[in-house]
């Protein structure tokens, strides 16, 4: 049995670890609005995620532009934001950045531009102004060849991989990229960019999950986690937005030329969620780290998601009967 004294949402799902011990996952999710510079509780709570969300629910090879709760451990923080860019007037670039930890990372958003025929091959044409725009891994740099024998695995989703230049002709240029980093021909390679999650069939977490074309584990593993698995295969967050340390009370966060009024901030609130496991002879606490940060500049909104991996005992006397969830959060 699992009871929420809590006012956040919360979900359970029982599996076998990747060491085959029957567990109980609980998923803990609080939303929060800010209103009128203010951090308050959400008046309408998202629940919690069970699956990745894409921009093209019907393609399957789109981006993810919010992110499954149901990880099993996240090692580190990640931070993922979805949003868009949004100039204070109509431009052919803006720059946008979040700030973090000391950190800051941005990004450069293109209007529309085109691969167009040059006097030597193919060239970037210029953008066209926009107002706003999107901001997702399908308008980075990456995709597929038009015969499929080139793939870019950090970005499946994206535009501008070919086997020559003069596929790319009439078809739409990257339009997110690093600053320093520019695509200003063909024949650019540069990392694919973004703020949004990372799908779990693109590299680098498509290697961290682990060895499944053995005997052993068709036959006597699957369809569990490999043995092999690399617990950072549960990071979602592109490699510049994960940090060492999981989420604190007091932290500062700022995403910069995503919303109308140049910036976008807030101080993260406490969120203090405690499970009190009930097995037959003993009860065990266990304390919750926030490990993901979801934020949404654009509705003034952010999740923050905390997570619990509990061993549902396997002998008699040793069975977990109830979990608890309470809230220590001084509101």
């Amino acid at each position: 049995m699992l009871s929420n004294a809590t006012r956040h949402r919360i979900f359970e799902m029982p599996l076998y670890d990747r060491r085959g011990a029957h567990c109980l996952l609980v998923v803990i999710k609080a939303t929060f609005q800010l209103h009128r510079g203010r951090v308050i509780c959400a008046a309408n709570p998202t629940p919690v995620r069970i699956v990745d969300e894409y921009s093209d629910p019907q393609n399957g090879n789109s981006s993810v532009v919010a992110p499954s709760d149901l990880a099993e451990y996240k090692p580190v923080l990640d931070l993922i934001v979805e949003g868009r860019a949004l100039p204070p007037q109509p431009a052919l670039f803006h720059d946008v950045a979040l700030r973090f930890r000391e950190r800051t990372v941005p990004l450069r958003v293109h209007g529309p531009r085109i691969f167009e025929p040059d006097i030597v091959g193919v060239k970037i044409g210029r953008s066209l102004p926009f107002d706003e725009q999107n901001i997702t891994y399908d308008l980075a740099y990456g995709g597929t060849s038009e015969d499929l024998s080139l793939v870019e695995l950090r970005n499946i989703a994206g535009r501008g991989v070919a086997k020559n230049s003069r596929e790319l002709e009439g078809t739409p240029a990257p339009q997110i990229e690093h600053p320093g980093k520019p695509h200003t021909r063909p024949s650019d390679r540069h990392e694919p960019v973004g703020f949004g999650p990372i799908a779990p069939h693109w590299s680098p977490r498509r290697e961290l999950f682990g060895t499944t074309d053995t005997k052993r584990y068709r036959d006597l593993i699957m369809p569990n986690s490999p043995e092999d698995l690399d617990t950072r295969y549960f990071q979602q967050a592109h490699h510049t937005l994960q940090f060492p340390a999981h989420l604190s009370t007091g932290e500062e966060f700022m995403a910069i030329g995503m919303t109308r009024d140049s910036s976008f901030r807030f101080t993260v609130p406490e969120m203090r969620v405690q499970l009190r496991c009930l097995y037959d002879q003993r009860t065990q606490t266990r304390a919750c780290p926030v490990d993901t940060l979801f934020v949404q500049p654009d509705r003034d909104r952010f999740e923050m998601v905390a997570r619990a991996l509990i061993p549902l005992g396997r002998t008699a006397g040793n069975l977990l009967r109830e979990v608890h969830v309470d809230d220590l959060a001084a509101y």
